[in-house]
């Protein structure tokens, strides 16, 4: 079997609780890094390290998730912070998935994979994935992760039957691909970590380390643009009220929302307009103007 996962600090891994059910399922795997492909398409030389269930192994099956101590050196591989605080992913906004689908090198889910629906433990989003990925990082747009990938969602009937692609009920024998599969799922990371603090681990120098993880730097504040006497040149968003928990707000207010902005853009005196969103170029460039305006 394979599945996917990552290092959440720097000495423990983290999959799902399908993957690594108990110790003795962790005492007889190893996991690999590096294996991806090359810019030039051929493999990097894979690391093989094993894992070490003795020094600690936490798993919980209504999470879907495991986390193990590593048996050999992490120090030359990078880990993924997990912190708390409000969930960062909005309804609508891009995931990202890190993945090794059916066992095959490292690939990555990028851009058109909304989420869908958030729920009180697991997040529904389009992400491509398949047999593998499970236990992958589910990333939002800055790249903080958000959840822990580790299934399919699949279209049901009224009677809660898991409906083929044909639209009739599954049957013993189908296969994943029969399956009308309508989203994918993942463990929401604020859920896991409340689940670690309120557990008898919680005290464990290994756990300890990972809870404590630091909170990435936020980007220093953008330079906003001058205002102006215009009526027309100025928007107003009247937000009223609103209920900053729902929202997901930081501990200090900052609420993120997904805007999308419209620009209409006119040439400069004497330019023709860009046709569509094909660049503008100088008329000048002769062969340049003819395969863009022509």
């Amino acid at each position: 079997g394979y599945g996917t996962g990552w290092l959440c600090s720097p000495r423990l891994l983290i999959t799902n609780n399908h993957v690594l059910p108990g110790p003795d399922d962790a005492r007889t795997a190893a996991a690999e890094f590096d294996y991806e492909l090359r810019p030039d398409g051929t493999l990097r030389d894979r690391v093989t390290l094993s894992l070490d269930p003795d020094t600690l192994f936490l798993t919980s099956e209504p999470l879907d998730y495991t986390i193990v101590a590593m048996g050999g050196d992490t120090a030359a591989f990078g880990w993924i912070p997990c912190f708390g605080g409000a969930d960062r992913n909005v309804l609508g906004e891009a995931l990202s998935i890190i993945q090794h689908p059916s066992g095959e090198p490292k690939q990555v889910a990028l851009r058109e994979n909304r989420l869908v629906d958030r729920l009180p433990d697991f997040l529904h989003y389009e992400t491509d994935t398949a047999p593998g990925s499970s236990g992958s990082p589910v990333f939002n747009d800055a790249w903080e992760v958000v959840a822990l990938h580790h299934s399919g969602v699949p279209r049901t009937d009224a009677q809660g039957r898991v409906l083929r692609r044909d639209g009739r009920p599954t049957a013993p024998g189908d296969s994943d691909s029969d399956i009308d599969w309508i989203a994918n799922e993942g463990v929401r990371i604020s859920r896991i970590l409340e689940d670690l603090r309120a557990g008898p681990d919680a005290a464990h120098p290994l756990i300890a380390e990972l809870l404590s993880a630091p909170r990435p730097p936020r980007p220093a504040p953008e330079r906003t643009m001058a205002p102006t006497r215009s009526a027309q040149d100025r928007a107003t968003l009247d937000l009223g009220e609103l209920d900053l928990n729902a929202l997901n707000a930081d501990p200090d207010g900052r609420v993120t929302l997904p805007v999308t902005l419209t620009l209409r853009l006119k040439a400069p005196e004497g330019r023709p307009a860009p046709v569509g969103n094909r660049p503008y170029l100088d008329p000048a460039d002769a062969d340049a103007a003819r395969a863009y305006y022509a």
